[in-house]
């Protein structure tokens, strides 16, 4: 019996000691369960603080610090592929989602069956036009990027097909300089020409005078007039000599007389010497 009592006692303590654990971990996990609300709650106030800040930069359109600024875009990069999702599960299901709950309600709703917030219905889009030489959705013909595994439109699987090599650009022909104009030469000026000097006509020399010959005998040195019968002329002293007296015209000697032949006059034969010039009689 005693044993059994041990046995008893034991199984009591194993019992009471599972017990305790049990109460324990009861509470640990409480305590986490309530950890991990209030945990969720603060995520859920910090989002709602988040959403708060982020919709106010939005509207106000100040600019963000450097770190705010990684956040909004990060933001706005998860919104625009959450909206690209939910355009997809639209058009597959037929649905859309509540603006206010994001709720799936049927796609013609006029009023959420959620939490009853009016629904808009935005007019429909205009068919999309595909890029130039790009690629497009081959069930929907909306404009699809490279990298695009789904139409975002319809929600058809894109099959992208091998871009068309680009045709080699003909290079320009590079035009030649056009060469430099060579300026024309300026013309030199042509000289004025000089006028000829216009020669004066030279003075006519004045005659000289002639001075009229004397009419009677001169002296054979100075010229001066002398007067018949002078021995020396009176202006320069020279003696002069006595010229012979003209002959007389068809005079012929008479008989008995002779002629000086130096001055003419008629003398007796016998002289020897003319008495009117001295000069020696033959």
């Amino acid at each position: 019996m005693a044993f059994l009592d041990d046995i008893d006692k034991k199984l009591t303590n194993l019992g009471q000691g599972a017990i305790q654990k049990t109460r324990e971990m009861t509470d640990s996990a409480k305590l986490s369960g309530a950890l991990k609300n209030l945990e969720g709650q603060k995520k859920d106030v910090l989002a709602d603080l988040g959403a708060i800040s982020y919709r106010k930069l939005k509207e106000s359109g100040e600019e963000a610090g450097p770190e705010e600024s990684g956040i909004i875009a990060r933001l706005d990069e998860l919104e625009t592929q959450i909206a690209d999702l939910r355009g997809q599960i639209q058009r597959v299901k037929g649905v859309i989602f509540c603006p206010n709950c994001h709720a799936q309600i049927a796609q013609d709703s006029m009023f959420c069956n959620v939490c009853g917030a009016k629904i808009e219905h935005p007019a429909p889009a205009p068919a999309p036009v595909p890029p130039q030489g790009g690629e497009v959705c081959s069930n929907c013909g909306a404009p699809v990027e490279p990298d695009q595994a789904f139409c975002v439109n319809c929600g058809s699987k894109i099959e992208h097909t091998a871009p068309a090599p680009e045709p080699i650009p003909i290079p320009e022909p590079v035009s030649e300089p056009e060469p430099i104009p060579i300026p024309e030469p300026v013309p030199e000026p042509e000289p004025e020409p000089i006028p000829e000097p216009v020669s004066e006509p030279e003075p006519e020399p004045e005659p000289i005078p002639i001075p009229e010959p004397p009419k009677g005998p001169t002296c054979p040195k100075c010229g001066a007039e002398i007067t018949p019968g002078q021995s020396f002329c009176i202006i320069c002293g020279t003696p002069l000599k006595k010229e012979p007296a003209p002959a007389p015209e068809n005079h012929a000697p008479q008989p008995g007389t002779k002629v000086c032949p130096n001055c003419g006059k008629v003398l007796a034969d016998h002289l020897s010497f003319c008495t009117s010039c001295g000069t020696k009689l033959n």
